[in-house]
């Protein structure tokens, strides 16, 4: 029985390879479930959606704000990841496996949050944690990638 609960390294392998897919998009998805459907820049909205209005219309304006929404978090993703592979290089290797039990952290905090963190950050989406699990296994696959270089 134990036997079946514990991880095999395959199933994280698996996760890893995952993650590569999915840690952007898990960024953009919960970047959109924070700030909703709308496409804002100090106060001027550029695209909100209307689901008061044509059907049409209103998927039409989803489907830009997802695109738009989707491009600035992997924007911001990349950047990210850039930076942590560059430290990662310069500082023995150790950034890559530190970021990752970090994210890992703090998305178990997310899932399992003391009182203070569920008073004090009621407003931010739990997908946010979620993602954060996401990042912590594509941080081990960059560190497993970059050994493998």
């Amino acid at each position: 029985m134990a036997a079946d609960l514990a991880p095999k390294i395959t199933d994280l392998k698996n996760l890893q390879d995952l993650s590569k897919i999915f840690a952007l998009p898990m960024l953009a998805v919960a970047y959109i479930m924070q700030t909703g459907l709308v496409v804002s820049f100090d106060e001027f909205e550029f695209i909100r959606v209307n689901w008061e209005g044509s059907l049409g219309i209103a998927w039409f304006q989803t489907f830009w704000v997802v695109v738009l929404k989707t491009l600035w978090m992997a924007l911001w993703g990349s950047i990210f990841n850039g930076v942590i592979g560059l430290l990662h290089t310069n500082w023995n290797e150790l950034v890559y496996p530190l970021s990752g039990m970090c994210f890992f952290t703090l998305g178990l905090l997310g899932l399992f949050p003391p009182k203070e963190v569920l008073m004090n950050f009621s407003s931010v989406s739990n997908f946010w944690f979620y993602a954060c699990f996401v990042w912590g296994f594509f941080c081990i696959a960059m560190d497993t990638q970059h050994k493998k270089t």
